[in-house]
């Protein structure tokens, strides 16, 4: 991702075995840093990975929102 812009940081989720869960987060340094890494890299494959990419913005308000609904 550094390659794009900076990085302000990355948190990968784990399970109980410290495996990844698929699914992660990456702070940059602005909105358009974020939006450069959207447009390179959502929907795309990589070597070694069964699954395509889905690359969106978070916002802090929006992971409030999902966690309280639970």
């Amino acid at each position: 991702l550094s390659l794009h812009g900076n990085v302000i940081s990355v948190r990968i989720l784990r399970d109980q075995n410290k495996m990844s869960r698929g699914v992660g987060f990456a702070r940059m340094g602005d909105r358009d840093q974020c939006q450069t890494i959207i447009n390179r890299f959502h929907n795309q494959s990589f070597p070694g990975w069964c699954a395509e990419h889905h690359i969106f913005f978070c916002s802090v308000d929006l992971l409030r929102l999902s966690f309280s609904s639970r």
